[in-house]
């Protein structure tokens, strides 16, 4: 990622805040979305500035920007209106204050992991795909695959009966 204009470390300690990470509660759904979007291979997905340029400005990596815009949808937040009403609400936020629960911080760890179990059994499959001869797997039966059943739709059929129309 040399070429992209790199945000800073959310750990990195710095002079008057202990870090960037302590602005962000555990309980934020903001990890989730983090979590989430840093286990996507967006050059896979098609992202189009996901390998980057040599000439010319570096821009901001196609995964932060996804991340904002995820964050920003979320919490509806498309517009300068709606943006006027929410940094209202941060603010009246920030003068209440508030205990974060525990048990929601938990929760949003399990979250995270849980997210991160699925996206390596996600990659794992990905892989038995991409090794399966046919290119098929079925996780309910093994041995059915998908056969084209007139003008281009596909139906399934156990081991058994497509062996027969074959």
């Amino acid at each position: 990622m040399g070429r992209f204009v790199e945000g800073g470390d959310c750990r990195q300690d710095f002079l008057l805040p202990a870090s960037l990470d302590d602005y962000v509660s555990e309980d934020n759904p903001v990890r989730v979305i983090a979590a989430f979007i840093d286990e996507l291979d967006l050059h896979a997905l098609g992202f189009a500035g996901a390998t980057p340029a040599w000439t010319g400005r570096p821009f901001y990596h196609p995964s932060t920007m996804l991340k904002i815009y995820l964050y920003g949808y979320l919490n509806r937040v498309q517009s300068s209106r709606r943006i006027d009403r929410y940094l209202a609400a941060l603010d009246r936020a920030d003068r209440e204050g508030s205990d974060v629960p525990g048990v929601r911080v938990d929760q949003i760890r399990e979250k995270i992991a849980g997210l991160r179990r699925q996206m390596q059994f996600l990659k794992g499959m990905a892989e038995h795909v991409n090794n399966a001869p046919d290119r098929q797997v079925s996780l309910a039966d093994p041995d059915a695959r998908s056969k084209r059943a007139g003008q281009g739709a596909l139906a399934w059929f156990g081991g058994e009966q497509l062996a027969a129309l074959t």
